[in-house]
């Protein structure tokens, strides 16, 4: 059945709404450990929430001009972001998840091509470049790597860096 998580999708953190979610996760169970820092803890996540709120406000105005736009996805690690940008999947590389593509599904997907109107194959650095420069060359979509984690890529550095680069490469913003 390829490589299916029991508990669900664990890529929730590239929807950039769910990482506040997180830093008050955090800062609770901070809080709860060492409470006499609590007061810190708490300062430093309104600050956080602060910036975060401008960087999602840029990265909103810049993503609407993709909404309803259809991808194809090498494995189903941008879900989370794709849904909260309302950015279709057409399908994925994998035919199941954590199975390399085979030629009979790629070739599928080249079939879907034709009847959807694709924008992208969007693979992250450690997906096999092979399958996704097959689908390129016989579809003519423009292939994006995107950053799944900080330092998965050079210019990814902390979290707003990683999202910075997401939209960024997806919008040429």
């Amino acid at each position: 059945m390829g490589d299916v998580h029991p508990q669900g999708n664990p890529h929730f953190y590239l929807d950039p709404y769910n990482i506040p979610k997180i830093a008050f996760l955090i800062t609770e169970r901070l809080c709860y450990l060492d409470r006499e820092n609590c007061p810190f803890y708490q300062k430093n996540l309104n600050s956080f929430k602060e910036r975060w709120n401008k960087k999602l406000s840029i990265w909103n105005k810049q993503m609407k001009k993709l909404e309803g736009k259809e991808v194809f996805e090498y494995h189903r690690l941008f879900d989370y972001f794709l849904i909260r940008y309302k950015i279709d999947i057409s399908g994925t590389l994998e035919s199941l998840p954590g199975i390399p593509p085979t030629t009979a599904h790629l070739l599928e997907l080249v079939d879907i091509s034709k009847k959807q109107n694709v924008s992208f194959i969007l693979y992250a650095v450690y997906n096999p470049e092979k399958s996704v420069q097959f689908l390129q060359k016989k579809t003519g979509i423009k292939a994006v790597l995107l950053p799944h984690d900080v330092n998965a890529l050079i210019e990814v550095k902390d979290i707003y860096s990683l999202f910075d680069e997401i939209v960024r490469r997806l919008t040429g913003d």
